[in-house]
């Protein structure tokens, strides 16, 4: 949530704040974008678009118009709940529309994504260290490694 107050604002003539508004939705939307991938399989790609747009371009006009109004939306307990499990369900389908894809196309199994993922983690991890004595700090690790039960 943008705090409006702190930065140091001016204020914008009618026609830089249009334009503004046209092009900010499309620059918040690249994240969106990315986030909303696994939807790409369930919805028509060109309206889901349109909807992130038209959402984006909402909340714009709610910060301004409103910040507080905003700031007790985006912070009630059951929206965020909403959003929470429409995320999840979205994490669930891409990550299944990328099982999908890789079973379909190039026969791997369960076992071997995960196998892989295990490596992939193991082989950061060990960037990690390496890059850490390189660097001469502390390692992830050792936030786990130094704690006594």
């Amino acid at each position: 949530m943008p705090e409006i107050g702190k930065p140091s604002t001016r204020k914008m003539s009618t026609k830089k704040l249009f334009i503004w508004s046209l092009l900010l939705p499309f620059m918040i939307g690249l994240d969106d974008l990315v986030g909303y991938m696994g939807a790409m399989t369930i919805y028509n790609a060109f309206g889901l678009l349109i909807g992130i747009y038209i959402a984006d371009v909402l909340i714009d006009i709610l910060i301004f118009i409103s910040p507080k109004f905003t700031t007790r939306l985006v912070k009630n307990a059951v929206l965020s709940l909403m959003a929470t499990l429409a995320f999840l369900y979205l994490a669930y389908k891409s990550f299944n529309e990328a099982f999908y894809l890789l079973h379909e196309h190039y026969h791997v199994t369960g076992g071997q994504i995960f196998v892989e993922i295990v490596i992939f983690v193991v082989l950061v991890l060990l960037a990690d260290l390496i890059m850490a004595k390189v660097q001469n700090r502390k390692h992830y690790l050792s936030k786990f490694t130094s704690l006594r039960v």
